[in-house]
Order: structure tokens, then sequence, then C-alpha cells
């Protein structure tokens, strides 16, 4: 069922980060051409400084609806928001301060990457579930 989900665009860098972390995850043989479910993105990022030890805290937040293309009815059938929580050295040097910022805000899209896939999953072990209990 996953191969059957089309992930579409989400917004700046690291939304394309994000989006292409699902593809690896979700359909990794390539986007479906006929896919059954749609899945939406939002993505809501913030810096907090620690202003005594020159380390900074990353928070990643992602709501989410998966779409069934088939149902004109009742079409959304999950949605949810995750959120990752990242660190990151502020350094002496700008550029390695940006490249520790970057590597982080990576981090936190995989991290979040990995819970959507998780509970797409589980909604489909779920559905999975009750079609065969009404068998």
């Amino acid at each position: 069922m996953m191969a059957q989900i089309h992930i579409n665009p989400i917004g700046d860098r690291i939304g394309q980060i994000l989006r292409n972390a699902l593809i690896d995850r979700m359909t990794p043989h390539g986007i479906p051409e006929r896919p059954h479910y749609a899945l939406s993105v939002n993505l809501d990022l913030s810096t907090q400084p620690f202003q005594t030890t020159g380390h900074a805290k990353i928070v990643m937040s992602a709501t989410y609806s998966l779409k069934d293309l088939q149902q004109s009815k009742h079409p959304v059938v999950l949605t949810s928001t995750v959120r990752a929580v990242t660190s990151y050295h502020s350094h002496d040097t700008p550029y390695a301060t940006v490249v520790a910022e970057s590597a982080a805000q990576r981090h936190a899209a995989y991290q979040l990457a990995d819970d959507i896939v998780e509970s797409i999953a589980l909604y489909f072990y779920g559905e999975r579930a009750q079609s065969l209990c009404k068998k």
C-alpha cells in the first residue's frame, strides 16, 4: 500500500529533504503512476538558541494528512502531527555554525519521515486487520 502513495511537494529546502526521505522510505521503486492515496505535509520549524551554552535547539513539526483518492465522501483517512527536536553547537566561525544547523535540520527531517512512515504503516495494518475480521 505504501507504494501507492503520491507525496505532494513540501515547501522550501528542508521540505524537499523531508519529501525525498518519505519517497525513499515509501516508494523506493519510483513514484506510482496511478496512486491510490495522496500525502500532504505542512512543516513548521523553529530554532531556539541557548544563550549561555553556545547551543541551539531545533524544533520541527509536521502535520500530515493521507487522502484516499478513490473516496469522494470522506477522502481524508488519516491526519496527525509528529515532532522532532535536535540541537547543534554554535561555532566561532559562521560557516561551521551553518553546517551544524543544516545537519541538525536534516536529522530532524529524517526523524519526522520515520515517524510519518510508521504511523501510516500502522494505519494500513489496522485497516487490514479490520478487513480480515469482517470476512
